[in-house]
């Protein structure tokens, strides 16, 4: 089997840079004694011309390989950094415990925020002012307008607390005003059906007014359950005063 032709004119081609890379560093390692020689002779007035300019040239010209060896040699060097570096990379970029345990307690304190304890806290606000108004009418203890009064007074505190609150306790804020819409619909009811101090167009007027606000009051705080307020408040107001 006959050797093919370009194999050895590529063989002697890469003898032949071999010798002249072997020739080129002899040469530079000449001329680096001499210039070493020199430098060290020469008065501080002169000029010095820096070893490291030709440290940086003599790679550039090690960058042709002679050999299988020299190859390697000049690829194994650069490897290594490259792993280090990424070894580095990777240590920056990994979060420490204390990171990961404030990221995990940040995202439980969104979830029950967002969904558990902001029912819980419009529910027991509502039944907090049912159960009052309740105990007040059984025993008699302040008349019926009083006790209208006070409940819309405690909504209006509550709304208020809650506007005020906005900026630095979103979810506690949203907890207050939805507190507050469920009591002005609770109350407005009550004077209507139980009281009759509201008429029935007076009552229709206000819960109407109290559903808008909640929609408003929802898009603003960017809050589903205060929507889900007002969605319910709307069926009770067709359900108490439209329907016969």
């Amino acid at each position: 089997m006959q050797t093919d032709p370009r194999i050895l004119q590529l063989k002697m081609q890469l003898e032949q840079l071999a010798m002249d890379q072997k020739r080129f560093s002899d040469k530079i390692q000449n001329l680096q004694k001499e210039l070493d020689f020199l430098s060290e002779t020469q008065d501080q007035s002169s000029i010095r011309l820096p070893k490291a300019e030709h440290s940086k040239e003599q790679p550039e010209i090690a960058k042709i390989p002679a050999s299988k060896e020299n190859e390697k040699w000049v690829v194994s060097a650069p490897s290594q950094n490259i792993f280090s570096n990424k070894k580095t990379v990777e240590k920056a970029k990994t979060p420490s415990v204390f990171e990961e345990f404030l990221e995990s307690f940040s995202q439980v304190e969104s979830l029950i925020g967002t969904s558990i304890i902001s029912k819980i806290g419009i529910l027991v606000l509502l039944f907090g002012v049912i159960i009052g108004m309740k105990y007040s009418i059984e025993n008699n203890l302040v008349p019926p307008i009083v006790r209208i009064i006070s409940g819309y007074v405690m909504s209006l505190a509550l709304l208020l607390t809650g506007m005020k609150l906005k900026e630095k306790y979103l979810n506690f804020s949203a907890i207050l005003v939805g507190g507050s819409i469920a009591i002005m619909y609770f109350v407005t009811f009550s004077a209507h059906e139980f009281y009759g101090i509201f008429s029935k167009y007076l009552s229709f007027g206000l819960m109407f007014v109290f559903t808008v606000f909640s929609v408003i009051a929802a898009l603003n705080f960017n809050k589903p359950i205060i929507a889900h307020l007002g969605i319910v408040g709307a069926y009770v107001l067709w359900y108490c005063f439209l329907l016969p």
